[in-house]
């Protein structure tokens, strides 16, 4: 049984983000199984999960292990926009 204000597993968090020209966010591994899901709206972004970077333009998506280091990045001169889950298991 859970009660309001648990922690039940699978947890699911829905971002809606904006990285400025230049900006770099990064993120520690999540729990191990941790899975997300990004959706690039507007100009693009560099993706960077373990060590290794794609560049996603607008209106593509990636899934991808967030169990590792990974990072989001705008390289760009323009605002990057886009909708990031993150489901742990």
């Amino acid at each position: 049984a859970s009660s309001a204000g648990s922690d039940p597993r699978p947890s699911l968090e829905l971002w809606d983000w904006i990285l400025r020209p230049g900006e770099l966010r990064e993120s520690e591994a999540h729990i191990p199984g941790t899975k997300e899901l990004i959706h690039v709206r507007e100009g693009r972004l560099t993706l960077n999960v373990d060590g290794h970077a794609d560049t996603l333009e607008a209106g593509t998506a990636a899934v991808f292990v967030g169990d590792r280091p990974h990072a989001y990045g705008n390289e760009t001169a323009a605002d990057v926009r886009f909708t990031l889950a993150v489901l742990d298991p």
